[in-house]
This record gives C-alpha cells, structure tokens and sequence, in this order.
C-alpha cells in the first residue's frame, strides 16, 4: 500500500483485511482497539486469522506497523448486484 509507506491517510474505503500471525491475534486485537479500529468479521486462514476491519482514515500506517501484522489489504467496495 503506496498510501501506508507514504505515511498518507487512507482515501475512500476504509475496509481492510488484515493477516495477523495467529500467536499475537490476541495482543493486535488489543491494539485495534487503542486505534479506533472496528472488526467487522474474523476468518481462518492457515498463517492464522485474517481481520475484516473498518479503520479510522489515519490509522493506515499504525494498522499496518503492528507487531503481528504481516500483511494488509483494501476490501474492494460493494458493486450492487444485478
């Protein structure tokens, strides 16, 4: 995320999924909620959980610098369905 490395607030959509080693889960949901961060949902995956997260706009660089994170993405916005 160019946004992150740039130190730049997140622009748009605000949903990230997050891929956290799953020995720290515990101590980076701790740190969302210092930051304003919302799970909005949990998934497994096998490298450990994967966090859908709504985030505050300038917690992109805090979310994705957390010991544990080892990964971050945009959840695409909704398209309406057909």
């Amino acid at each position: 995320m160019a946004r992150a490395v740039e130190n730049k607030p997140l622009v748009g959509g605000r949903q990230l999924k997050v891929g956290v080693f799953g020995d720290l889960a515990g101590q980076v949901q701790q740190a969302f909620e210092r930051l304003d961060v919302v799970v909005l949902g949990v998934e497994r995956s096998p490298f450990g959980p994967v966090f859908q997260v709504r985030i505050p706009p300038d917690a992109l660089v805090s979310v994705a610098s957390l010991p544990g994170v080892h990964w971050v993405e945009p959840v695409p916005p909704s398209r309406p369905s057909k």
